[in-house]
This record gives C-alpha cells, sequence and structure tokens, in this order.
C-alpha cells in the first residue's frame, strides 16, 4: 500500500511505502479509498484508513523521543572530542572560575549567613522551585502554547528545553555528585568535607534551572527574556545558598554545565533543522513500514535567500 501525505504544520513532505501482503507471492494492492483526516491536529491526505496512520505516529512518536534524547545525551557526552582549541579555552575559564569561587566558599557561605533574613527566606523559597518542578511547568506553558497558537519557536524551546532537561537533570549532576562526593553545607562545618551521601557538587538545581534559561535565551533575542530566564536562573543558585544546601563553587558549577547543555543542545537541533533526511522506519509491531522523506521547507528557503 502506498500512502503520500503532506503536512502543513510542520513544513514537511513525507513519502510513505506501506507494504502488506496476505501471503507469500502475493503482491500488496494500493488501496482505492481516499479520505482527508485530521491526525493529531494536523490536516492529512492519505490512501491510508485514519486509524492505520495515527496508530503508526503514536508507535513511533514516543519510540522517536528516546532514541533522540539517547542520540541527544551521546552527541553532549562525545562533545570534547570535536571541541576546537576556543571551546577548550572556554572549558578551561569555567574550571578557573569554580577553582576560585572554592577558595572563597567559606567567605560567601558566612556572608549568606549573616545577611539572611525572613525576607530572604521568603523570595529563596519562592525561586527554588524554578530549578526543580517549577521548570517543568515553564516547558508545558511553552509546548502547549505552541501548540495552540501554532508558534513553532515556543514547541522548539519545549523540545530543546526537555531534552536539555533531562540531560542536565539526571545525567551530568548525578555522575559529579558520586563521584566528587563532596557534603552540603547542611551536613558539616568543613567547606571540603567528603563523605557518604556527600551530593552538594554542582547544584542540580542551578544546572537545571540555567539549561532551562540558555534555552530560552537561544531562541529569543529579546534582552528582556535573556534577562529574565537568567535572572531567574541566578536566583536559583542564590536561593540554594540561602537554604543551606551549596556552596557558592556548586552555583558556579551548575550554572556553566547548565549553560553548557542547553546550548549544545539548541546548537544540535538547529543544525539538523537545514538537512534532508531519508529514513525507513517500521512500526511497533513491525508489521508496517516507513519511507520517509523529511526536510523544513522554511529553513531551506531562508538558507536559498541569504546564499542567493
Amino acid at each position: 500500500m502506498f500512502a503520500a501525505m503532506t503536512t502543513s504544520a510542520c513544513s514537511s513532505i513525507q513519502v510513505n511505502s506501506i507494504p502488506h501482503s496476505s501471503g507469500p507471492g502475493v503482491e500488496s494492492s494500493p488501496s482505492v479509498a481516499t479520505q482527508v483526516s485530521d491526525i493529531s491536529g494536523k490536516q492529512s491526505f492519505s490512501l491510508l484508513s485514519a486509524t492505520t496512520v495515527q496508530q503508526f505516529e503514536s508507535d513511533n512518536e514516543e519510540q522517536g523521543f528516546t532514541a533522540l534524547l539517547r542520540r541527544d545525551a551521546k552527541y553532549f557526552l562525545t562533545a570534547p572530542a570535536r571541541w576546537e582549541r576556543s571551546e577548550w579555552s572556554r572549558l578551561g575559564l569555567g574550571i578557573v572560575a569554580v577553582a576560585a569561587s572554592a577558595a572563597l566558599d567559606d567567605e560567601v557561605r558566612a556572608l549568606v549567613k549573616n545577611n539572611s533574613s525572613p525576607a530572604s527566606e521568603t523570595i529563596a523559597d519562592a525561586f527554588q522551585p524554578f530549578g526543580q518542578e517549577y521548570s517543568w511547568g515553564v516547558l508545558a506553558a511553552f509546548y502547549l502554547g505552541g501548540r495552540r497558537f501554532e508558534n513553532e519557536r515556543a514547541r522548539a524551546v519545549a523540545s530543546d528545553g526537555l531534552a536539555a532537561s533531562v540531560i542536565a537533570a539526571g545525567v551530568i549532576p548525578p555522575i559529579l555528585k558520586t563521584a566528587v562526593g563532596r557534603r552540603r553545607p547542611s551536613q558539616t562545618e568543613k567547606t571540603f568535607d567528603q563523605g557518604k551521601g556527600g551530593g552538594s557538587f554542582p547544584s542540580g538545581h542551578t544546572t537545571q534551572a540555567f539549561a532551562l534559561a540558555s534555552v530560552i535565551s537561544s531562541h529569543y533575542k529579546s534582552p528582556w527574556v535573556k534577562a529574565s530566564a537568567y535572572g531567574v536562573a541566578a536566583l536559583v543558585g542564590a536561593a540554594r545558598m540561602e537554604n543551606n544546601g551549596h556552596y557558592a563553587s556548586d552555583v558556579i558549577a551548575g550554572a556553566l554545565i547548565g549553560t553548557l547543555v542547553g546550548r549544545t543542545i539548541v546548537r544540535l537541533h538547529r543544525g539538523e533543522g537545514s538537512e534532508i533526511r531519508v529514513a525507513p522506519v517500521l512500526s511497533a509491531d513491525g508489521k508496517s513500514g516507513v519511507v520517509a522523506l523529511e526536510f523544513d521547507a522554511g529553513d531551506l528557503l531562508r538558507r536559498w535567500r541569504r546564499n542567493r
């Protein structure tokens, strides 16, 4: 069975080939029934039944994000092998910044403690969740807004932000926390105390907040948006110190890691937007397959206009 679907919502063209046979040696025959159906909010012309197409899209969308996330994580973790001198220089500056802040951890800890007040505690409690549960709410708002108003930029923020957040919150900090084993300031009076259960370095809340902030600021040029995104992320880091959960060096390390993850994911996905992809894909039950030709028409048009 052959089908051609044009989906204007994603500016792509897919040419699908779905084999179907009733037994060995029996060739498939094209369907004569055509219809226009609304699949997941997208108008599609198809030679397939709506049920078949919807099930296929559902199966591969679920598998697709998992595969995309694994690929993104692998790309980020192997990125140093592709770095140039300038990128290694920025890494060196980041390490120097963390080391310099570590030398001031005692002084900053005392400064925060001596200037703590009910007002600062209230502010800390208000902004700290933006490094955890509130950040997922922000991503959901971008996604729903993008779907509701057909705003591709908002949907890109949701997609990039979700991948960056999973990597920033679920991959990098746990590895470093286990390797470093630094105890939190609430657990010890020593600045560089290591022990069982030490999970201070880096700050996971700050890493998550800056990963999302860097994704948002990468998609929006407005200085007000950038200032707001990074301002909230900075307040998350300050809140973690106010609540005696982290040292200054933990927060700075988290900010650098989160920013690096967010920008790397955005750069990776933007680079893919200009590609023309041809990919054979099987459905979950293995009974149907697709050969998809997909490209971003808007991106190709913009590139043609720049280069002509």
